[in-house]
């Protein structure tokens, strides 16, 4: 829906930060319900067992029980049609298979997975690295996420000026450097005093990095978008395959690798290898991209059309239009 709101790549970047912070909002709410159910229900310092199903079960109702509630507001009270004064933007539909030829679509989604892959695994395998390699308390299990969710929301905050006077290559640097930094500094920590204080800043860097590494890729999708909305859908459908799929694929492979006797270096390992690697992944993809010009697309002569070098420090501030001679590939849609 946002590529639809404002043809403005600003804009969509703010709205974007917008929904992400609300959905680190959520994400806190989630662990501050689980704090709430460990520290009353049970001690500080002891570890998760199969005692603790009942506060588990009460933890996940509590949170389809409010996400339910929303999803029905949304639903009931939100309305797509434009509202007064609102003009939509002229677009072009473009067929998916025109789409699937345009090799950008693979880079931004190799970008695009790569962020969400050190977003999620990182988010799933903390827990598991408090737990089972640093022995930490059942509280550490929702405090710690809980940290790197407030640094999450704070840096999205902050994210859209980053994109605006810096752009988009230097907004994902920043985000993957702060991520690695974080994995780097999970791989040579220990110690009681790593565990009492260093895991904070830890956190923090965890949650900063992927705030805003994920903001700066959904907003190289709009761009990719451009004024194309018409395909937004098909565009982004694509974002959200890989993003699951390999994601999929890695929790499997990880925890089919995973060794059957104790293992407390595992998902240290994990988590500085793998999510390390995959904020190293994106960085790689995006520098593949500075050949091209984000929001231009079509053919000529069978053959994709790119714009040349981008001497701004982000991609496109002004996306532009499909190139001259193509429009026989698109079909035009004002509304």
């Amino acid at each position: 829906m946002i590529p639809d709101l404002t043809p403005s790549e600003h804009e969509r970047t703010e709205l974007t930060a917008i929904r992400y912070s609300f959905t680190v909002c959520s994400n806190v709410l989630v662990y501050l319900v689980t704090w709430l159910v460990l520290h009353v229900t049970g001690e500080n310092n002891a570890q998760i067992g199969p005692g603790d199903e009942g506060k588990f079960q009460h933890i996940v109702l509590i949170g389809i029980g409010i996400g339910a509630l929303t999803s029905m507001v949304f639903h009931l009270l939100v309305s797509e049609s434009s509202t007064p004064g609102h003009v939509r933007v002229a677009g072009q539909r473009i067929s998916p298979g025109l789409l699937l030829k345009d090799v950008r679509l693979y880079q931004v989604a190799l970008v695009y997975m790569a962020t969400r892959l050190f977003v999620n695994l990182s988010q799933v395998y903390i827990p598991l690295y408090l737990h089972e390699s640093l022995s930490m308390g059942a509280e550490s299990l929702a405090v710690i996420p809980l940290v790197m969710f407030v640094a999450s929301f704070t840096m999205s905050l902050l994210v859209n000026v980053i994109n605006k006077k810096c752009g988009r290559k230097f907004a994902f640097l920043l985000g993957a450097t702060l991520g690695i930094a974080a994995c780097v500094w999970i791989r040579f920590g220990s110690g009681v005093n790593y565990t009492t204080y260093e895991i904070y800043p830890v956190a923090a860097l965890l949650g900063a990095g992927s705030s805003v590494m994920l903001v700066t890729s959904l907003g190289i999708t709009a761009d990719l978008i451009g004024p194309n909305i018409e395909s937004g859908a098909f565009v982004y459908g694509a974002m959200s395959f890989m993003d699951k799929l390999s994601n999929g694929v890695a929790v499997t492979l990880i925890q089919d690798m995973r060794c059957m006797t104790v293992c407390p270096t595992y998902y240290r390992d994990i988590l500085l290898f793998v999510c390390g690697g995959a904020a190293t992944f994106g960085l790689v993809m995006l520098a593949t991209l500075a050949p091209f010009q984000i929001g231009t697309r079509g053919t000529a002569d069978g053959e994709p059309v790119y714009a040349g070098l981008d001497s701004n420090p982000g991609l496109d501030p002004e996306p532009a239009y499909l190139a001259p001679g193509i429009q026989n590939e698109v079909q035009p849609v004002i509304s």
